[in-house]
């Protein structure tokens, strides 16, 4: 980011070659919300990103759409710092005219106040998120951002706030039949003021906050330092190339400062099909590298959609790393697949081969159940590819499963919210909503309660605000919408919307059963 930052300079002078400090650290989670307006075939729906989101619903309601927007802005979010080349020169120049007014007497020094410093950063937000937005959103769903408004709407919006840091924006996202698409950063408080001093071949930015009353603090919440890539440089620095240096150094402290804020690091999304994608994953890589330019890359290539291609890809590139969650997905493949699902790279030419190991005998994924099929990259990405900060994301996760072994899934879900990962499901399985149900009415009982008395490990619950649940469901009028699930202490997540289905069924059974009884 830096050197993409500097790019855009004046003259085209690299200046910005590394981050050699930087002193802000994570801070505690927050919740982050998206209210969305008129998008596919979504009228609205205002969503929370939970460690555990979950999405249910009939057929064609707007669960995928909603979570291909989530896994979109995300990412979008934890790439930050990358997309400040995408934002091109108006960003950058906001920044250099922050500078130019923030210079007081020595060309070396500079002091934005609060309002120069807020519009610096909006700028180069808008600009830098709305690049990075435009290409994670027509690479997700394939489509131009014109294709993702509502039918007979003109404009589609959402909203994105939430989030940890006390300056970040609310962010205000504008999809137009154009193919146009804005961000407009509107920001919670004029509580920033940021101070930047140039030496020869080096840049420091300071960043300050004002308290609740308005009072600047005296020592920086953050500070940057930057040096040249080569480090030749003069004993002295002039106007111009401290007007430069100080420009570039402020739009990457920005973007960082951003993207300290974000609290996850990365997004992976597993769409649904995942059995017949693993069936043939090899001959989709042939043409992942094939049509490397366009798979997956925007709208209306021949190349595979965008999670598609992200699955295919991620599963050649896994090597042995193991991730933090490697001993949990293995446990999870004994209890669910009585074996385990292993990546070999020997002898089989330039693609990996997924194997299935069971009983003391391997096979090569095709000949392995279906099951085994749509388990596999889930526990693959567990062992291999998540981070702790990540979001990752499982389309129906139910599939080809036994209602038995969606039980054994959710419960491994929760310990996976339990070790720090934050999970989205869209399901329209029964038996995994009330077994996720179930651990949050766990969460009222003491540890001892839920070991022994249901045979629960100590920390296999959930609390009901890590959980977000929600009801996507047609109205009258064709229009798609989204409705928080209750959560309560009698049911945990309530079961509605599959129960109905219930007593329709029942209600049948009545009917047939006094039809058959007259004589």
């Amino acid at each position: 980011a830096a050197a993409a930052a500097g790019s855009g300079a004046s003259g085209g002078r690299r200046l910005m070659a590394r981050l050699v400090a930087s002193s802000r650290s994570a801070r505690d989670d927050q919740p982050l919300d998206l209210d969305i307006r008129n998008f596919g075939p979504i009228a609205s729906a205002s969503v929370r990103l939970r460690p555990l989101t979950v999405f249910i619903g009939p057929n064609n309601s707007g669960k995928s759409y909603a979570a291909r927007l989530l896994h979109s802005v995300v990412t979008t979010l934890a790439g930050f710092p990358a997309h400040v080349e995408g934002g091109g020169g108006e960003a950058l120049s906001a920044c250099r005219r922050a500078v130019g007014r923030g210079c007081k007497g020595k060309s070396g020094q500079a002091r934005l106040g609060a309002a120069h410093s807020q519009r610096a950063a909006k700028a180069l937000i808008e600009a830098a998120f709305c690049a990075g937005l435009r290409s994670n959103m027509e690479r997700n769903f394939e489509s131009p951002v014109a294709g993702l408004v509502r039918a007979g709407r003109d404009r589609s919006t959402v909203t994105i706030s939430g989030g940890r840091m006390s300056s970040r924006p609310i962010l205000r996202v504008t999809m137009g039949p154009q193919n146009d698409l804005a961000v407009a950063a509107d920001f919670k408080g004029n509580r920033t003021e940021i101070a930047m001093a140039c030496s020869p071949g080096a840049c420091a930015v300071d960043i300050f906050e004002k308290d609740v009353r308005g009072k600047l603090g005296d020592c920086p919440v953050s500070t940057y330092k930057y040096a040249e890539p080569d480090g030749r440089h003069g004993p002295s620095v002039d106007r111009g190339e401290a007007a430069q240096l100080m420009s570039s150094a402020l739009a990457d402290a920005i973007a960082r400062e951003v993207q300290c804020s974000i609290a996850h690091t990365s997004s992976f999304y597993l769409p649904a099909g995942r059995s017949a994608i693993m069936q043939t994953y090899r001959d989709l890589a042939a043409g992942l590298i094939t049509n490397a330019p366009r798979s997956g890359s925007g709208p209306g290539g021949p190349g595979l959609q965008g999670a598609v291609a992200d699955l295919v890809a991620g599963i050649m590139r896994i090597r042995g790393k193991r991730s933090g969650f490697f001993g949990l997905a293995r446990s999870m493949e004994r209890e669910m697949l009585s074996g385990s699902v292993d990546v070999s790279h020997a002898d089989h030419g330039r693609f990996p081969v997924v194997l299935y190991r069971s009983n003391g005998r391997r096979f090569p994924l095709p000949r392995a159940s279906s099951s085994v099929s749509e388990v596999a990259p889930l526990s693959l990405y567990l062992k291999h590819v998540v981070g702790s900060r990540s979001v990752l994301t499982v389309e129906e996760p139910e599939a080809h499963l036994h209602p038995a072994n969606e039980v054994v899934l959710a419960k491994y879900v929760v310990r996976l919210v339990r070790r720090g990962l934050c999970v989205v499901l869209t399901t329209h399985s029964p038996y995994m909503l009330e077994k996720l149900a179930k651990y949050v009415l766990a969460g009222g009982l003491p540890a001892e309660d839920r070991v022994d008395g249901l045979g629960y490990e100590k920390d296999d619950y959930l609390a009901p605000d890590e959980v977000s649940a929600y009801l996507f469901k047609r109205t009258s009028a064709g229009t798609c919408r989204a409705v928080e699930i209750e959560k309560d202490d009698e049911f945990g997540i309530s079961q509605e919307e599959f129960s109905n289905v219930d007593v329709d069924l029942n209600r049948e059974s009545v009917v047939i059963r006094h039809r058959k009884s007259r004589p």
